[in-house]
């Protein structure tokens, strides 16, 4: 092979991985937005699923009370470029009742759970909201059952 060969060989080889690192890039941004997206549909359907639990968390709620609801959530295993994680919902239930949400939730971490586990790539994160009225939804702060 000859010196013009070579570098012509080189300049192609440059191109390719050129290609191959935009399409790359390209393919993030693409990842990126179809995740923002994805998040707020996620919003939406917890929001309607909390709608749907409704008459059953009045009728669960006790005088004074509240009702804690466990929020499922998977979310991908590694970040994006920009240190985010897509999410999906997952599932929605009721998981306990009581006068006190902090009580409610110890009392609930101590039990065993069996929970839907996400598909390979994604984990699950839970999260809880502590329900003391139709109109009022105190959100506790976000933990994981791992």
């Amino acid at each position: 092979m000859d010196k013009l060969q070579f570098q012509a060989m080189q300049r192609a080889t440059a191109a390719h991985t050129a290609r191959q690192e935009g399409i790359s890039a390209l393919g993030e941004v693409v990842k990126w937005a179809i995740g923002k997206l994805g998040e707020h549909g996620t919003e939406l359907q917890v929001e309607n699923e909390l709608k749907r639990l409704e008459p059953e968390i009045q009728r669960r709620r006790p005088k004074g009370g509240g009702v804690l609801v466990r929020i499922g959530l998977m979310e991908w295993a590694a970040p994006d470029f920009m240190g985010d994680r897509a999410q999906r919902f997952m599932d929605i239930a009721i998981v306990g009742t009581g006068m006190d949400a902090g009580t409610v939730l110890r009392q609930y971490e101590q039990m065993d759970h069996l929970l839907a586990g996400p598909p390979d790539g994604w984990r699950r994160r839970d999260s809880y909201m502590w329900v003391t009225s139709p109109e009022h939804h105190d959100e506790i702060k976000p933990l994981t059952l791992d």
